[in-house]
């Protein structure tokens, strides 16, 4: 029987890993038709953010309506969560995205540094995810629990997508602080230079 559990939980983490990959690459598909830019994570009007971006939703297989409940985007270890359903969730941690302005910026892919150590995506709780709602103690999360967190839903872990197509299974002590904001800073934080002007 534990074998067989296991077995189990290596599989929802793999799904969880593939469903990832999805939004990943529906993302370079979107950026292929416009301009090497990747769709906006926030903008003005609303309907060109990310989840209800038409553009980038045909590339992922789905509709506005639709990305919230859809189980073919969803982790398999998703419950209904207490402020939005969503099971992924873009990196917002740069400034630029913030409430006090830049609507619309949008990343431009060849620009991106250190694709293999910059979150793309994330488990989350809501349409955006960052290093500050990572915090394990604060907004600590192994499934659903409060609104706009990273969500360790396998053996409270998470997985993340990384701007080189790779995801991996992460404990939260490496999504938000392990000792060192260095690597933190490396994992979150795009440089301004990789968005748009």
């Amino acid at each position: 029987m534990p074998a067989i559990e296991k077995a189990g939980r290596q599989g929802k983490i793999l799904q969880c890993k593939n469903n990832l990959k999805k939004f990943h690459i529906a993302d370079e598909f979107y950026a292929e038709d416009h301009n090497k830019y990747y769709v906006s994570i926030k903008a003005s009007p609303w309907n060109y953010t990310w989840f209800r971006n038409k553009d980038f939703l045909a590339s992922l297989g789905t509709k506005e309506n639709d990305i919230r409940n859809d189980s073919s985007l969803t982790c398999p270890n998703y419950t209904s969560p207490s402020y939005a359903r969503f099971s992924y969730a873009p990196n917002w941690a740069n400034d630029k995205f913030w409430w006090s302005g830049f609507l619309n910026q949008s990343i431009l892919r060849n620009r991106v540094n250190l694709t293999s150590q910059k979150i793309k995506f994330i488990e989350n709780t809501d349409w955006h995810g960052n290093s500050y709602h990572g915090n394990p103690t604060r907004w600590y999360s192994n499934g659903e629990v409060g609104g706009n967190a990273v969500a360790y839903r396998h053996d409270d872990n998470a997985n993340i997508m990384f701007f080189d197509g790779h995801a991996e299974l992460r404990a939260p002590d490496y999504v938000y602080f392990n000792g060192d904001y260095t690597l933190i800073n490396q994992l979150w934080q795009l440089k301004g230079d990789s968005f748009s002007d």
